[in-house]
């Protein structure tokens, strides 16, 4: 098995800590193609996550673990930072986030499904779109709007440390500024 990403603190302090309460201790590796990553083998960490590969859980707080860990890994958000230090050309923030699936939109379906019913009003899903670095299709779909965004991170409450400041941003400063600098 193989956990990658980009910052190295929250694979060390979020999901290295969950692995070493199974008993799973492995070095974190890299970088490697701007990445660090996990590799280590374990058949009962295999078997359960194999079980929920294509399904969200029935119980409603399995429910919120399962989607913000999807979107803790999968899911999109504008990098504000960007904006306020005029990396991006744009000088409106977007006010949306994302997730994302390559290969079947099944998964989305479910969590999109989860996330209406609790509320919060989500685009249809894209797709499939073809990405020139993945064979498989991609699909997707969106929350827009910072009163949209607060309430997925009152209801979800993100870990990602980058991902959740930007998620603060929107909502204490994008629902007054009407999403300008």
């Amino acid at each position: 098995m193989q956990f990658y990403q980009k910052n190295r603190d929250w694979l060390q302090n979020s999901v290295l800590k969950r692995l070493n309460k199974l008993g799973i201790e492995t070095p974190i590796r890299g970088p490697y193609k701007s990445c660090y990553y996990l590799k280590f083998g374990n058949k009962r960490l295999y078997e359960i996550l194999k079980e929920q590969v294509n399904n969200v859980p029935e119980d409603s707080e399995l429910q919120k673990l399962f989607i913000r860990g999807f979107w803790d890994a999968e899911g999109s958000c504008p990098h504000v930072e960007k904006y306020l230090n005029g990396e991006r050309k744009r000088k409106k923030i977007p006010p949306q986030i994302g997730f994302h699936q390559n290969g079947s939109p099944e998964l989305l379906k479910q969590v999109r499904g989860v996330l209406v019913s609790s509320g919060i009003k989500c685009s249809e899903i894209d797709g499939p779109l073809k990405r020139p670095i993945n064979k498989k299709p991609e699909f997707r779909f969106f929350i827009y709007g910072a009163g949209r965004i607060a309430k997925f991170s009152e209801l979800i409450k993100p870990e990602h440390p980058e991902k959740m400041l930007r998620l603060k941003f929107f909502a204490e400063k994008m629902s007054t500024a009407n999403c300008k600098l």
